[in-house]
């Protein structure tokens, strides 16, 4: 089962709004074949690792890390490819959530006299697919805040010198991740500071919209985001407050227009759910990060940590807003990978 994960993690940003899936076969204790979910729309891992045998028997056992599908979407059920295959046993690592498979796919395979098993690594394997399983039971994306910091979790010096406080390797780590969400999101103070593109250098599997929170219409529309905007998808959050004729030259230069009159962030999230948006990343400023931190919508955090001091009570620290009263209510994560990058560090944390 940990090798159907690693083999699953491998469709990150190439499968949604699907979920990562791995699937291994072993023959009396030798793995014989194995596949994972490649890419939306495309086979699954059970077919494809299905197909990477020779030959199959009833002595072979099929290890997924997702419930298998009895239903026909893209692709047709796996379940049935299972049954014909005359496997008898299969092991999975969690149910799946979808309302149309949840339970139903164990169901048919023991109904055909296959034997299944599990959960095997079950935490593991929810841990997996958690953007999936917010997808489909709360139809919003899952939400990523990505910082870069000083140990003392600066994000500038008090002179607001930010460039570079990480390394090479660290801006490369988070440009692969820029090409394996759905959208990046900033606020309007590092829209008009940075002046970025917001674009994935190399790209990656997917092209995320850029997302800009700009309640009053400040964004400008000879910024490097507005000038592209034909290019690379650029959505403005903003508010009825915000002047007509501005919304009218950014629309006509490409902008696509989210106006809301009551709390962006959460209309923001249920858009990003209808348009099936599986994450999105939210890469600063600290007031944007921090307003979607007190509004209880964080649901992971990258943090790239330098090996620098910076201090200063006037140095910017990575997420303002208001915060929270005590220790009882804060948000609590758990690491889920650490590695190093040249002198500074990744790491990832999800919602305990």
């Amino acid at each position: 089962m940990r090798r159907a994960l690693r083999l699953a993690s491998r469709g990150l940003g190439h499968v949604e709004p699907n979920p990562m899936v791995g699937a291994v076969i072993v023959d009396r204790g030798e793995l014989v074949g194995e596949g994972w979910h490649h890419r939306y729309g495309g086979p699954h891992a059970e077919i494809i690792a299905l197909s990477s045998c020779r030959r199959l028997n009833e002595q072979m056992i099929l290890y997924v890390s997702l419930e298998p599908c009895c239903h026909h979407g893209k692709t047709p059920p796996c379940t049935e490819a299972i049954i014909r295959s005359g496997i008898k046993r299969v092991v999975i690592g969690c149910q799946d959530p979808f309302p149309s498979v949840c339970g139903k796919g164990i169901e048919q395979l023991r109904n055909a006299g296959i034997v299944v098993e599990g959960p095997v690594l079950l935490e593991d394997s929810k841990n997996l697919i958690l953007p999936f399983i917010k997808s489909v039971t709360q139809r919003k994306p899952w939400t990523i805040l990505k910082t870069a910091a000083s140990l003392d979790g600066k994000i500038a010096t008090r002179n607001h010198e930010s460039k570079w406080i990480t390394g090479i390797e660290s801006r490369k780590h988070a440009h692969q991740w820029r090409g394996m969400v759905d959208a990046i999101v900033v606020g309007i103070n590092t829209a008009i500071k940075d002046d970025p593109l917001l674009t994935a250098r190399p790209s990656g599997p997917r092209v995320a919209a850029r997302v800009v929170f700009d309640r009053s219409g400040k964004l400008s529309d000879q910024s490097a985001l507005v000038k592209t905007a034909k290019e690379f998808p650029l959505l403005v959050v903003t508010t009825d407050h915000s002047p007509r004729d501005w919304r009218n030259k950014l629309e006509k230069a490409g902008v696509e227009m989210l106006v809301y009159n009551i709390n962006g962030i959460n209309s923001f999230l249920s858009e990003a759910g209808n348009r099936k948006w599986t994450r999105v990343l939210i890469e600063g400023g600290g007031t944007l990060m921090g307003a979607f931190l007190d509004s209880s919508n964080v649901d992971e955090f990258h943090l790239y940590q330098a090996s620098k001091l910076i201090g200063g009570c006037e140095a910017p620290s990575s997420i303002m807003g208001d915060g929270f009263g005590s220790l009882g209510e804060v948000w609590n994560g758990s690491l889920i990978e650490s590695i190093q990058l040249g002198n500074d560090w990744f790491r990832r944390f999800i919602k305990k």
